[in-house]
């Protein structure tokens, strides 16, 4: 609960801030997702209201901005193309979800020199440093799910061949 707490207060702050500035970048995302044309300071805003409503689309829409996203970015390779990809495919529930390639997208991000000191190397930081502690958190839960499996496995094994002594018990029984 507290990385989200952080994750807000970042996110607010980086929009906060841009609010406050002169206004010096027209958002290329408003036509593809009905975003009000709006001009922005920071790309990491752009970024941010980008996936605020994306997230609530149908799978339809979604895998279309998928699309989108993958041809724009093999025509332009930039960080920011790269962080928009990242971000639709850390979307649940979509037939293109891969945090595995979100992750390498934004450590991509992360070792452009370019983008050390910008809003984008900051979201990529949060981001890369959840997705990775989603993993970690799910590979825990995973081997401890491998875990429970092989015992209840042995209990069923145990389980098994005690029923086979009862009938092997009853068959003597019987023929007693």
């Amino acid at each position: 609960m507290n990385k989200i707490w952080v994750a807000i207060v970042i996110a607010t702050a980086i929009m906060s801030g841009a609010c406050t500035h002169t206004p010096t970048l027209t958002t290329p995302t408003s036509a593809s997702v009905n975003l009000p044309t709006v001009l922005l300071r920071e790309p990491a805003s752009d970024l941010l209201a980008f996936y605020d409503v994306v997230r609530k689309q149908p799978v339809a829409e979604l895998n279309k901005e998928h699309d989108k996203a993958k041809q724009q970015l093999m025509q332009n390779k930039t960080d920011y193309y790269r962080m928009r990809l990242a971000l639709l495919l850390t979307l649940p529930n979509t037939p293109f979800h891969d945090n595995a390639v979100a992750i390498n997208l934004l450590n991509e991000v992360l070792k452009d020199a370019k983008t050390n000191t910008s809003s984008l190397h900051g979201l990529a930081s949060l981001l890369v440093n959840e997705l990775i502690e989603k993993q970690r958190i799910v590979d825990d839960l995973t081997q401890k799910f491998k875990v429970e499996q092989k015992r209840g496995d042995e209990l069923k094994v145990k389980v098994d061949a005690i029923k086979n002594m009862e009938k092997s018990m009853a068959r003597r029984d019987k023929h007693q």
